[in-house]
C-alpha cells in the first residue's frame, strides 16, 4: 500500500500544539500512553463486535476524552453516540448505522449535528477492500463516505450550518485514519499502534525502531503519541 498524503503537516501540527507538546514531553504521560497502546496490541483477536466496547472506551472515552449518555451532568448533554441512524445510508438506500459519531448531543443549545462519523472493523478486515457480507459489499471507507454524504443531507440541509458532519474515523484497531470530508477517500491522516509485516508503511506508535533514535526519517514516538492523546481528542470541537 502507497503511503497517503497527510492532512495536516508537522509544522502545522506543532504550530497548533506546541505548549500541548512540551507539557506532554515533560509530564509521565508518554510512558502510560504507551502502556495503554501495548495492552491493547497483544488483546487476543475478537470480531468487531466483540472489541468494540473496549475499544470505545479505551480510546474514545479514556484517551480522548468523549462522554457517553450518562457519563456526565445530563445539562452538559453528551460528545459520543454508538450507533448513530443516518437516513439513506444504507447500501439500499435504507437507514445506515455509522459505529459512532462525536459532536455535541443533548444540550439543547446546539443541534445534535454529527461532526465526526466513525466505521469500526476487527484487524483482519481491510479497510480498502469490499466486504463480503450479505447486503453491503461496501468498503470500510465507502462506508464512512456514504454516512458523511448523507448525515449531510440529513443534518444540514442548506450547507450553511455552522455545524457540519466534517471528519471521518475509519479504523480496524490498529490503523487509524482520520478523513476529511472534502479530501476523502485519497488523502487522510494515518497510523498505526503496531506493524504486522514489514510491508506496512507509516508511524507505528509501538515501533522501538522510531522510538530509539532511528536515523530515519521517521518522527519518534512522542510526537505521534501526544497527537493520539491531545490532537485526535480535538477533531469535533
Amino acid at each position: 500500500m502507497s503511503e497517503a498524503t497527510p492532512l495536516f503537516s508537522s509544522a502545522f501540527l506543532m504550530s497548533c500544539w506546541a505548549q500541548e507538546y512540551t507539557a506532554y514531553c515533560e509530564g509521565d504521560t508518554d510512558a502510560r500512553l504507551l502502556q495503554i497502546l501495548k495492552n491493547w496490541a497483544e488483546k487476543d483477536f475478537q470480531k468487531e463486535t466483540v472489541s468494540e466496547g473496549g475499544f470505545i472506551q479505551t480510546f474514545f472515552v479514556n484517551l480522548w476524552g468523549y462522554a457517553r449518555s450518562g457519563e456526565q451532568e445530563q445539562a452538559t448533554g453528551y460528545t459520543l453516540e454508538q450507533q448513530f441512524a443516518i437516513d439513506k445510508a444504507g447500501q439500499n438506500g435504507g437507514v445506515g448505522k455509522a459505529d459512532a459519531a462525536l459532536g455535541w448531543f443533548g444540550a439543547s443549545e446546539l443541534p445534535a449535528t454529527p461532526q465526526v462519523l466513525c466505521e469500526f472493523k476487527d484487524i483482519r478486515s481491510g479497510l480498502d477492500a469490499k466486504q463480503n457480507r450479505k447486503g453491503n459489499d461496501r468498503s470500510p471507507v465507502k462506508q464512512c463516505a456514504d454516512y458523511l454524504h448523507f448525515s449531510k443531507q440529513q443534518f444540514t440541509p442548506y450547507g450553511t450550518e455552522k455545524i457540519q458532519p466534517t471528519w471521518g474515523i475509519v479504523t480496524d484497531m490498529n490503523e487509524f485514519r482520520l478523513y476529511w470530508n472534502a479530501r476523502m477517500p485519497h488523502q487522510y491522516e494515518r497510523f498505526l499502534i503496531r506493524k504486522h509485516s514489514l510491508a506496512e508503511s507509516g508511524i507505528a506508535l509501538l515501533d522501538t525502531g522510531e522510538r530509539n533514535g532511528n536515523t530515519s526519517s521517521a518522527p519518534p514516538i512522542s510526537p505521534p503519541a501526544s497527537r493520539l492523546k491531545n490532537g485526535w481528542a480535538n477533531c469535533s470541537s
